[in-house]
């Protein structure tokens, strides 16, 4: 009975030990995950109400996590806090002090940055951000194009000549966005 005890015992501490380990998210217990879960599922409701502060307060707890510093960044965009979103995504795809984009980051995470660029007036920034995006796989890249195409309508003669030669942008000209800011990618509300 003693042996079986023991085998009892080490399997609960084989298994206590495997579910301790860091999972990729960085948590280290059942109750961390557990408490994380709720936050998200807090968030998940804030956007469904419209409610963009609730959420990112409740995602603060996931502040080292990509996908939940993406939908922070969304929550700022659909808050009008354009310059905070724009620069958490240039921190998110961006190496640091370098212009290139980091491997294996997500097109949804691309967008979403091309998206808070363009409504901070950096439309060539924009469209460096989304260069290799197909346009039939992302049909939100094709938005942020049209979006840019409208907009190059409204340049004076000469500041379209800048933008086409050099892409020098205008300062203080306004793009209009037409489509919902940004994806969410750990909370998905319904209906989005």
């Amino acid at each position: 009975m003693k042996v079986i005890k023991m085998s009892t015992r080490n399997q609960i501490a084989s298994a206590a030990r495997q579910v301790s380990m860091k999972s990729e998210s960085g948590l280290q217990t059942i109750q961390e995950l557990a408490i994380h879960d709720s936050s998200l599922n807090r968030a998940k409701h804030c956007v469904e109400r419209g409610d963009f502060d609730g959420a990112l307060s409740a995602l603060r707890d996931w502040s080292k996590d990509p996908l939940a510093r993406n939908d922070m960044g969304v929550c700022l965009m659909r808050q009008g806090r354009h310059e905070e979103a724009a620069k958490l995504f240039r921190d998110l795809i961006y190496e640091p002090g370098a212009i290139w984009i980091r491997p294996h980051v997500s097109a949804n995470l691309r967008i979403n940055c091309a998206t808070a660029l363009l409504l901070t007036g950096h439309p060539a920034g924009c469209l460096d951000t989304i260069v290799d995006l197909d346009p039939g796989q992302q049909p939100r890249v094709q938005e942020i194009q049209d979006a840019i195409r409208r907009w190059e309508k409204t340049l004076s003669w000469w500041s379209r000549l800048n933008w086409w030669l050099g892409r020098i942008e205008p300062p203080k000209v306004p793009i209009a966005l037409d489509f919902v800011l940004g994806e969410f990618e750990l909370i998905r509300p319904d209906g989005q």
